[in-house]
């Protein structure tokens, strides 16, 4: 059906939807070529009592379906994903002359391999039935032919090498992370944790034990020759146990320093109420509390915020109070009454420490954890390193998160707490189920979100700045 005869079928049709439908626009060309509409067109309501009788077709030109390329109307049309459409030869020469998968109108990149568009090629077809087949007739020789022949093997050795290239790249890195696990668990989970202090009763403490443990205290007990006096004296764990004040004051101990006084005695008094050491580095901490050390290695990479809170209701002298004066510190000039101090006693933050902490906590709280891993450098050095470099990728991160709220407006948050909401109650059933879990497995967890995680927010971040070119 050519284009006139189109044209009288739609005034027929009009005519008996009585008014209905409106279109705009004329053929006034006497070769038989429709013109684009000048008008757009116009749908009025239609009524309940509308029935059709034939289908309705709209006026359509030639030129709305023009190839970008040939500025012909399109055969095999094929669609790209920045939107544009051409014809498949089209593409194929573009690609052929250029070798290169883009756009041959926006320059944008292919992703994936291109595919006919049904839709459109069936429209086209069904408008258009002449002018199609003449064109395809004209298009159809050896030379072109041949040219769609090494698209098309192009496009199947491209999608391949996808096929291959993801394969291997996930059995590669889950490979990899389980080696990476396993050497992690043999060096530390199956070490011998019945000799660490964290777990020995005191009283089974020997006189090379107390001096490590007196040695644990700080810097000014290493300073001072502490460690080697008790040591000297062959102190046990029985023998600790009932040292008093005078003790340490006198003879052979002679400390006279009433703080070293007070935070020894106040360290053996933590002591015999725990029956043990209590814990002083990661290591020791994970050992008498691993439920919580997997808490904390998922809790704080992934909701720092709520984290910090949990410290500061559940945990306030253990957790929280320690975190908060190595990363906000007390002012310098503070000064306290020598009588009612001794070293590490955990006192209540001060109104500056607050002003300082607060700002931190609401927009950079990866900050404050890196801060505290520095803190740890020379104990820990690798596992800090770790946790620096995790909490500067997940800031960034965090910052590309809030850039697409900020894009996407209010209705994407209720999809994004219900996903926090899940991550906590994961976290949570993980911490409520560790005793029943096989140490393996646990230590495997906790060695992932430690040491592994660094590397896949490295290649999260690098997909989204990928993204964003």
């Amino acid at each position: 059906m050519d284009d006139l005869s189109m044209s009288d079928d739609v005034s027929t049709n009009t005519n008996n939807l009585a008014g209905n439908f409106h279109l705009g626009g004329d053929d006034d060309n006497d070769d038989g070529e429709n013109s684009v509409d000048s008008e757009p067109v116009q749908y009025d309501a239609v009524t309940s009592t509308y029935e059709p009788q034939k289908p309705l077709r709209r006026t359509m030109s030639e030129a709305t379906f023009q190839c970008g390329c040939c500025y012909e109307l399109m055969v095999q049309p094929t669609t790209l994903n920045c939107g544009h459409s051409f014809c498949r030869l089209c593409l194929a020469r573009w690609w052929q002359s250029s070798k290169d998968t883009t756009c041959p109108g926006c320059r944008q990149p292919w992703r994936g391999f291109p595919h006919i568009n049904i839709i459109m090629r069936t429209t086209l077809e069904k408008l258009f039935p002449v002018p199609i087949a003449v064109r395809r007739g004209l298009l159809n020789d050896p030379e072109n032919r041949k040219l769609l022949e090494e698209f098309e093997k192009f496009g199947k050795e491209l999608q391949e090498q996808g096929k291959k290239k993801s394969t291997s790249g996930f059995c590669s890195g889950v490979v990899f992370s389980l080696i990476v696990v396993l050497v992690l668990v043999l060096v530390w989970g199956l070490r011998d944790d019945t000799n660490m202090l964290v777990r020995k009763p005191v009283s089974k403490w020997t006189p090379e034990e107390v001096s490590e443990w007196i040695a644990g205290l700080g810097t000014w007990s290493r300073e001072n020759n502490f460690p080697q006096k008790f040591l000297d004296s062959k102190v046990n764990g029985r023998l600790l146990l009932g040292i008093t004040e005078e003790d340490l004051r006198n003879p052979p101990f002679e400390i006279g320093v009433n703080l070293y006084v007070r935070t020894i005695m106040y360290e053996l008094k933590t002591v015999k109420d725990l029956g043990v050491k209590p814990p002083k580095d990661l290591w020791e901490y994970k050992t008498m509390h691993e439920g919580k050390s997997i808490f904390l290695s998922y809790s704080l990479k992934d909701f720092p915020r709520i984290a910090m809170a949990y410290f500061y209701v559940f945990d306030y002298e253990d957790l929280f109070l320690p975190f908060f004066h190595v990363t906000c510190p007390p002012p310098s000039n503070e000064s306290f009454p020598d009588d009612e101090l001794f070293i590490g006693e955990p006192r209540d933050p001060t109104v500056e420490q607050w002003i300082d902490f607060i700002p931190k906590y609401i927009f950079f709280p990866y900050y404050l954890i890196a801060q505290f891993a520095w803190s740890w450098l020379d104990n820990h050095p690798w596992t800090c390193w770790f946790v620096i470099v995790n909490c500067a990728l997940l800031t960034f991160i965090e910052a590309t998160v809030i850039q697409w709220f900020w894009k996407r407006g209010a209705r994407s948050i209720p999809a994004a707490l219900r996903r926090h909401v899940l991550a906590m109650l994961g976290t949570a059933i993980l911490v409520i189920l560790w005793p029943v879990i096989p140490f393996f497995i646990c230590d495997g967890m906790f060695y992932w979100a430690l040491y592994l995680s660094p590397f896949m927010n490295l290649e999260k971040l690098y997909k989204i700045l990928k993204g964003r070119h």
